[in-house]
């Protein structure tokens, strides 16, 4: 009665890359460094006047109330205001939730009484 060597089975398991393989992985790396880029600085919204920077302080204040629990204490998720549009008597706000800070899942819309 003949035994399985060990070694034959760890050869399958740690096999060489193909070319096309590395190509789709290199991709892969990629587009999840331009997702972080985008998400970091393109997304957040950036006042422009002291009406814009006082009307983010109010969106501000309110999405740290409203995410309040145990992954965004951590975080595990964290939100930010893309859109951001005051009107007379209403502010109109447009979160976006992420996981880890760079990977966006979630969109929500507020209006808030002013």
């Amino acid at each position: 009665m003949k035994m399985k060597t060990v070694k034959a089975d760890e050869d399958k398991i740690f096999r060489k890359l193909k070319p096309k393989e590395v190509v789709w992985i290199l991709c892969v790396i990629l587009l999840i460094a331009l997702l972080t880029v985008k998400s970091v600085y393109f997304d957040p919204f950036k006042p422009v006047t002291l009406e814009d920077e006082h009307t983010l302080e109010i969106a501000k204040k309110f999405t740290e109330d409203h995410y309040d629990g145990f992954f965004y204490k951590y975080n595990v998720l964290d939100v930010r205001i893309i859109k951001l549009r005051a009107e007379e008597d209403t502010i109109n706000v447009q979160t976006r939730k992420y996981v880890l800070g760079f990977f966006p899942f979630g969109d929500q819309y507020f209006i808030l009484d002013n």
